[in-house]
């Protein structure tokens, strides 16, 4: 349960509160449980704080400094989060719904966490762990995800435009409908099992990613670059592939030797587009049609 002391002197005011920190650095403060709803913690020292389970819904804590808190399955919706840093923060499980968050959330722990609706255009994921989320409807505009993992997301309809996604993991997230135009960087990802049908991933950039057994059916890959990319029981039909840069696709799982690659930019050449047809299985390597 939280200290009653510490919540009245954070809601007297951030001024107080700041000082208070600053003079004892050694006081981890107890927030946890606490009801801040609609509370104003505008550039507040809540470093290290707990704050699980604290009820921060509609708060101001624009500016705030987060980093290594605990707000495991704290409720944050529609909260203003713009410019904080939560790098290292706890967010195992808590409620983002409708919340806008940007700054640094580098390697911040999202585990679960609800985001849907999220506005999180801009702020920083790097090695961020966002398993396990839902971000459905969520805006990643121009975020930078490198090396997050976002394995078994629900990303459903989410606008990750221009988003860097560098060998982020991405195995088995859910991204139907998911935007990722604007040469969005997914070079080297782990999209294995990925579930992309209706993706638009038009001028995308796929250098080198792991599209193993994941599903592309009526996914836009026009203008894409899928340079080195591994296909292996990749399920496409009804693509869009207009421009679509295919050099040197791999058509072997990760546990087999390298085979030849295939070389060819065209995407003349035929394929039969199965799921349950294995490109290895095939006797001449042929790029992705449109089938």
């Amino acid at each position: 349960m939280a200290n009653d002391k510490q919540v009245a002197m954070l809601k007297k005011g951030v001024a107080a509160w700041n000082k208070w920190r600053e003079k004892n650095p050694s006081i981890r403060p107890d927030l946890s449980d606490a009801d801040l709803e609609a509370a104003n913690v505008h550039e507040a020292n809540l470093s290290g704080a707990d704050l699980s389970g604290a009820d921060l819904e509609a708060a101001n804590v624009h500016e705030a400094n987060l980093s290594d808190a605990d707000l495991s399955k704290a409720n944050l919706k529609v909260a203003d989060l713009d410019g904080v840093n939560a790098s290292g923060a706890d967010l195992r499980g808590a409620n983002l719904t409708g919340a806008n968050l940007s700054g640094d959330l580098r390697g911040a722990y999202l585990r679960g966490a609800w985001l849907q609706e999220a506005a999180l255009n801009g702020a920083d994921f790097r090695e961020a762990n966002l398993s396990g989320a839902y971000a459905m409807n969520s805006y990643f505009m121009k975020a930078n995800l490198s090396g997050a993992d976002l394995s078994e997301a629900n990303l459903r309809r989410a606008d990750l435009s221009e988003a860097i996604l560098h060998r982020a993991n991405l195995s088995g997230a859910d991204l139907r409908g998911a935007d990722l135009t604007g040469r969005a960087d997914l070079s080297e990802a782990n999209l294995s099992e990925a579930y992309l049908r209706g993706a638009d991933l038009s001028g995308a950039i796929l250098r080198g990613a792991d599209l193993q057994a994941a599903v592309l059916i009526n996914a836009d890959l026009s203008g894409a670059d899928l340079t080195g990319c591994r296909i292996y029981g990749v399920s496409a039909w009804s693509l869009k592939l207009e421009r679509t840069n295919q050099q040197n696709l791999v058509i072997t799982r990760t546990d087999e030797p390298r085979s030849p690659s295939i070389t060819s930019r065209s995407h003349s050449s035929s394929i039969s587009c199965s799921t349950t047809r294995r490109f290895a299985t095939l006797s001449t390597p042929l790029p992705l049609k449109q089938c």
